[in-house]
């Protein structure tokens, strides 16, 4: 039974962290922290269980934190690229004027090589 719960556990774990992969820094960091208190018990520094968990929770608070915003700025820019290509496809925004963003997105620069507006050639 126990080996059941700990193969859906790992794939909800997996899921997760094709979600977030960010999650997976957050981890590095807590096992970090956890790996420098056994260090300093090993050379007979101690610190209180209360201090432990409360550090532990500033970086769980702190990474949830940093998690939140790669999500959010992901999601954010994964909007404003589809809503940019909608709206060159529909006509509404120049080719010169998405050709002038700083940061043109692949899916864009696909659809104007498909369409045949703009066109690669090799180096000399």
């Amino acid at each position: 039974m126990g080996i059941i719960f700990l193969r859906f556990a790992a794939g909800i774990f997996i899921k997760l962290l094709e979600k977030l992969p960010k999650l997976e820094d957050l981890a590095y960091q807590l096992i970090f922290f956890v790996g420098i208190k056994l260090m300093m018990e090993s050379l007979h520094i101690e610190i209180s269980h209360s201090l432990f968990w409360v550090m532990m929770g500033v970086i769980a608070t702190i990474g949830s934190a940093l998690v939140y915003r790669d999500h959010y700025q992901r999601t954010t820019q994964s909007r404003y690229q589809s809503r940019l290509l909608q709206q060159l496809r529909a006509g509404e925004i120049p080719v010169d004027d998405v050709l002038a963003l700083e940061y043109i997105p692949k899916e864009i620069i696909d659809h104007l090589l498909a369409e045949g507006t703009l066109k690669v050639q090799p180096r000399p």
